[in-house]
């Protein structure tokens, strides 16, 4: 029951941006038997509190991917936003070194063929994208 609710919650922090600060308290997305773990887990790290930051960001991450992926019946609008925030966020998963960079353009490609059936478009925003993960390239 906590975990349902827990994913449910996810999808109320589209448009936020991901956690930079000391994290206190359990946010809802992550469910007690979720907080347990990973709070356990970040202790035994030099620097807890920044490990614990840097694995909710990613469950939140896991969590509106896997949402995404499974959302052929929702919204446009919301498939749309979903894809947008997963975009928004996997600059910050490389640099955690929670996807590598071959992975990252993959999931970038296939989130921006979702959002738009216009290959100039295609094109230009996957370069703009790739451009945050630092993979540059001509597009001619």
């Amino acid at each position: 029951e906590f975990q349902i609710q827990a994913m449910a919650a996810v999808t109320n922090t589209l448009g936020q941006p991901e956690f930079t600060d000391r994290i206190e308290k359990r946010p809802d997305f992550v469910s007690p038997a979720e907080w347990l773990i990973l709070s356990s887990i970040a202790q035994q790290h030099d620097n807890p509190h920044a490990e614990l930051t840097r694995m909710i960001n990613f469950l939140r991450f896991s969590k509106l991917m896997e949402i995404w992926e499974s959302g052929d019946d929702m919204g446009t609008l919301q498939r749309s936003a979903l894809a947008e925030q997963l975009l928004l966020n996997i600059p910050n998963r490389v640099e955690n070194g929670d996807l590598g960079l071959s992975q990252a353009q993959q999931l970038q490609a296939t989130l921006i063929n979702d959002l738009t059936t216009d290959s100039d478009l295609r094109r230009q925003r996957l370069s703009e994208e790739n451009a945050r993960i630092g993979v540059t390239f001509e597009i001619n």
